[in-house]
């Protein structure tokens, strides 16, 4: 019937002390009694257990027995006076002790060793006082720690609920929270409830397709078979000119000194690491897998007084005592956020050698975890679980979470957000394990094949933290402006890859590709080709002549015949191709780009095909890596399975970079921490449905939280055609990305569809032009601060409790709500946080904050403005969104009123910025002033105008949309304002 065969609550009072041995007083004066229920381990019978001690330590217990149902909350009271003590349990009385015949009264407390019982409505003496104290107790006979009640209790409205802080849930480790004051004679009440004690509480097991720790393609992982261990006492501290070290010395037969370094690297926040700290100069990332920061913190040792601040305000005191070391992490407003210890901070040994370690931390109930890399279960991992090792997923026939776990990913990056405004990242490449509350819905369990203890620790909100993230790994790369246009082509299917038709097949499609976007308008910036035209001038010579960028598939093979043909003297193993371990003779068929001639081999596979105009395109396949591999730079498999990818990009990124001066775009399927620095990434492959999409939006969020900025999907899916509402949610998905790309083995083009999908193309093609400029300056933007361009609910909005954990929307671009439909439907339900929303599509304008249903036709999926924003668009003919802008072009901007005075930038290159003041004067009156040449010469207003002024000057309203002539025009809720000067200074808006 049950999980746990018992569980207690714990009181103790009459003691003269609050870390004195709870069950033990020299005095024999104190009491400690235990109030749960134990289960029979030979009948299954429930019981209950009342422990009570009033002697010394030495004496028997005393228990009485209590048929006490686990099921339900109980109301607890327990009296204490001239009669002894009283413990009533649902108004009824059960038990009556004498008190010790030394007993003059004591501190008063109550606590539990069990995660998850939940003490609530606590009161002492008919009134709520809260306990101002905690002491942690490694044995009921042992002197206990003073520590945050925080560390062990997560506090609710009348509610306090026991967590896991890594210190142990036994029954001998129990944190007691204390009253203030000492009493004699007192009445306690609470609610008791043990929450997660029985079977019928617990979530259904799941026979899963991918059961955890497998892998349907690709290399599997070490496995280790170890022994945890605690992190083992203090015996020595040092004071160094930038660190502070923790010695501690085991006390078992190997008597093995290990040390911890406690340091303010200059990025920000803490590190916590087994190695002294060193600088990035020092230390090239490239060759250790481990990142550096430029330098850490000199620390002053007149003042020091066992804390130390980083740049952000993150604070850490360091606790060292007899017994016991800790680390309380602060925010920059002083409240305690984690505490790490020598229970939570753990190692293991495999055959008398280190090579794990885990952290584990406590997790509360509405907790938001997020990042880990790209996920495709959840944006938020809260009850999840995952292995940190890249992997071909092989999702994309897959088709629901009910049947599916979905915790692998092509890309594991260990920096892990909570919304309690705490980033950690762990400094490793190397296997690992993440459980957020999947095991024990109380804990967070983080673990490392890696014998090198090494994260960072960052307190803030979670963009503040990506800013320091990025500091420290690299910023994301900044593509061309064309990079950011739309895309067409697609995978080996579509361009006929094993059917036999030759090259004039692939020359066919991209005739008819150029000549079918031409009649429609839309010309295509890329045409991406795998498997075929890559390899045909002829190919290249028509995508030229229409000023389109011709990107292909590349891999990270380096095969022996190539590699013989073209260095005929030199032996494999003088070669830039991964090595055995075991055997230095033996070569695995891939790159080994840490080899000083791998930009050379790279060269003779593209150097043609780029002298054509070849512009990037997918770089796949980045999981090949096995263990038994050794590298150039000296790393083995253990590290490089992850960091290869690192490498594959810089190598990328370093031949493009050379040959086209950095006019390319190279996305790549697996990525690791900090290969954002050298290229873009897709999300890999999905099913061509709603469920597939589902998958890409949550991979893309959830990538964008750990330092990643551009991505884009194959729009709709890998395999087979998509229906048309599918393809059509896809592209409105698309046109909100980074990356708009089609792609997938089944044609994605508009007219081999049904007319509704073309005159959406139409429309989102267009739109996507309009909003060009701002998603170029965002991308500078992010390219400069690490800010990324998709931010899900809980990066841009972390105060939005209730949106936290939304994974069907975000904010693009810092301004735009974007939220994605995903089924057949034609409403969404929509979160929109405080302020006024515009839509985009009609004159719909949205009061936050909460949940609101919304219209989803076919025709857009909901994205709105939000107030005070000012964007630059480019505009055609009729100054309006999603038409065409053939004959004509106008720079302006779209401008969203304000309610309070907002500033904003716009990039128009990496070293030209303007800056966007919008400030309301009046109810009825705003304005707008732009800092900065420009070239702006239109403007739409989201509402209607009964004045404007450019300038300093009134313009006149017209009847029609303007063309040529200065004026503005009212139409359908919008203000369109044509300005005859060069630029627009101020702009003021006097509304209806």
């Amino acid at each position: 019937m049950n999980n746990r065969t018992e569980q207690y609550i714990w009181i103790t009072f009459g003691n003269e002390t609050k870390n004195e041995p709870i069950n033990y007083c020299k005095k024999n004066s104190n009491v400690m009694m235990g109030l749960g229920y134990h289960i029979n381990p030979k009948t299954r019978e429930l019981e209950s257990n009342y422990y009570c001690s009033s002697n010394s330590v030495e004496s028997d217990w005393v228990a009485d027995k209590y048929a006490f149902n686990p099921l339900v909350a109980h109301k607890i009271k327990l009296t204490v006076g001239e009669d002894g003590y009283i413990v009533w349990v649902d108004g009824e009385r059960q038990i009556v002790y004498p008190l010790p015949e030394n007993y003059k009264g004591g501190y008063v407390g109550i606590g539990t060793g069990y995660t998850s019982t939940e003490i609530r409505n606590l009161r002492i003496n008919l009134k709520k006082e809260e306990p101002n104290s905690c002491t942690y107790f490694t044995n009921c006979q042992n002197e206990g720690f003073e520590m945050p009640i925080s560390s062990f209790y997560e506090k609710g409205k009348d509610v306090y609920k026991r967590i896991f802080n890594g210190s142990g849930s036994f029954i001998s480790n129990i944190p007691i929270m204390f009253f203030e004051d000492k009493m004699e004679t007192f009445e306690l009440e609470f609610d008791l409830f043990f929450a997660e004690s029985i079977e019928e509480n617990a979530p259904a097991s799941k026979e899963f397709e991918d059961p955890f720790r497998t892998y349907s393609f690709g290399p599997y992982p070490l496995q280790l078979f170890t022994e945890w261990k605690q992190y083992d006492d203090v015996y020595e501290t040092i004071l160094h000119k930038d660190s502070f070290e923790i010695k501690t010395k085991s006390p078992e037969w190997d008597q093995k000194e290990r040390s911890l370094f406690i340091s303010c690297p200059n990025v920000g926040g803490i590190r916590i690491s087994s190695e002294a700290p060193k600088n990035a100069d020092a230390s090239y990332v490239g060759d250790t897998a481990i990142f550096e920061p430029e330098y850490s913190l000199a620390i002053d040792k007149a003042d020091f007084n066992n804390e130390l601040i980083g740049t952000d305000g993150t604070k850490v005191k360091i606790i060292c005592k007899t017994g016991y070391w800790g680390l309380e992490i602060y925010n920059a407003q002083n409240q305690l956020i984690h505490t790490i210890n020598k229970w939570n901070l753990s190692r293991s040994d495999d055959r008398f050698v280190t090579r794990q370690y885990s952290l584990e931390l406590p997790l509360n109930s509405d907790e938001i975890i997020f990042g880990t890399g790209e996920r495709y279960n959840h944006f938020n991992q809260h009850g999840l679980r995952m292995c940190f090792w890249n992997t071909d997923m092989c999702y994309q026939g897959y088709t629901s979470l009910d049947t599916h776990e979905l915790w692998r990913s092509y890309k594991n990056v260990p920096v892990v957000n909570s919304n309690k405004g705490i980033t950690y990242f762990f400094n490793t490449t190397c296997y690992g394990e993440g459980d957020f509350g999947y095991t024990d819905k109380t804990r967070t369990r983080i673990s490392f094949d890696d014998s090198r203890v090494d994260f960072y620790v960052w307190t803030g909100t979670p963009v503040e933290n990506m800013v320091k993230y990025t500091d420290l790994t690299g910023k994301p790369v900044l593509p061309p402006k064309w990079a950011f246009r739309y895309q067409a082509g697609g995978s080996n299917g579509f361009w006929g890859l094993g059917q036999n038709r030759g090259k004039e097949y692939p020359r066919e499609i991209t005739r008819t590709m150029i000549e079918k976007f031409s009649e429609m308008g839309t010309l295509p910036s890329v045409i991406y080709m795998e498997g075929g035209g890559a390899d045909d001038k002829v190919c290249y010579d028509m995508c030229n002549e229409k000023d389109i960028k011709v990107m292909q598939w590349n891999c990270g093979d380096f095969w022996p015949e190539f590699m013989h043909k073209n260095y005929p003297d030199k032996d494999y193993k003088e070669m830039p191709m991964v090595k055995n371990i075991y055997n230095p003779d033996e070569v695995h068929y891939f790159g080994d780009f840490t080899h000083k001639d791998a930009l050379s081999v790279l060269k003779k596979i593209h150097g043609e095909r780029i002298r054509w105009g070849l512009r990037g395109g997918m770089v796949d396949f980045t999981e090949l890596v096995p263990i038994d591999t050794k590298f150039d730079n000296g790393l083995m498999g253990n590290r490089m399975h992850n960091f290869w990818v690192w490498w594959y990009a810089k190598a990328y990124h370093d031949l493009y970079t050379e040959m086209t001066g950095g006019d390319y775009l190279c996305y790549m399927r697996g990525a690791c921490a900090g290969s954002q620095k050298w290229n873009c990434t897709w999300t890999g492959d999905q099913m061509n449905s709603f469920d597939g999409l589902k998958q890409q939006i949550v991979g893309g969020l959830s990538l964008s939280a750990s330092g990643f900025s551009i991505w884009g999907t194959d729009m709709g899916g890998l395999s087979e055609k998509p229906e048309d509402e599918v393809y059509i949610r896809a592209y409105q998905f698309c046109t909100f990305m980074p990356i708009m790309r089609t792609g997938g083995d089944a044609t994605k083009l508009p007219w081999d569809y049904g007319e509704k999908v073309q005159e959406v193309f139409k429309k989102f093609y267009w739109l996507r032009e309009n909003l060009l400029d701002m998603i170029y300056s965002y991308a500078i933007y992010s390219h400069k601060t690490g800010i990324p361009m998709t931010q899900a609910m809980a990066l841009a909005f972390p105060e939005c409790k209730e949106a936290a954990g939304n994974e069907e929307q975000y904010v693009f671009c810092d301004n735009i709500l974007f939220a994605s439909v995903f089924e057949k439907a034609d409403t969404k339900n929509v979160y929109f946080p405080a302020g006024r929303w515009y839509s985009l599509f009609n004159d719909e304008v949205i009061e936050g904050e909460g949940y609101q249903k919304v219209a989803a036709p076919l025709d857009y999926s909901p994205a709105y403005l939000r107030d005070g924003a000012v964007i630059p668009v480019t505009l055609g003919a009729s100054l309006k969104l999603m038409e065409d802008m053939l004959e004509n072009r106008y720079k302006g901007i779209l401008i969203a009123p304000p309610e309070i005075e907002r500033s904003s930038q716009i990039y128009k290159d990496e070293n030209t910025k303007l800056v966007m003041i919008s400030k309301r004067i009046t109810d009825q009156k705003f304005t707008v002033e732009i800092t900065g040449e420009n070239d702006f010469e239109v403007a739409v207003i989201l509402a209607e105008a009964k004045e404007v002024s450019v300038n300093g000057q009134i313009i006149g309203k017209k009847a029609d949309i303007i063309s040529e002539n200065e004026g503005y025009v009212v139409q359908d809720g919008r203000t369109y304002v044509k300005h005859s000067g060069t630029e627009i200074k101020v702009i003021q808006v006097v509304t209806q």
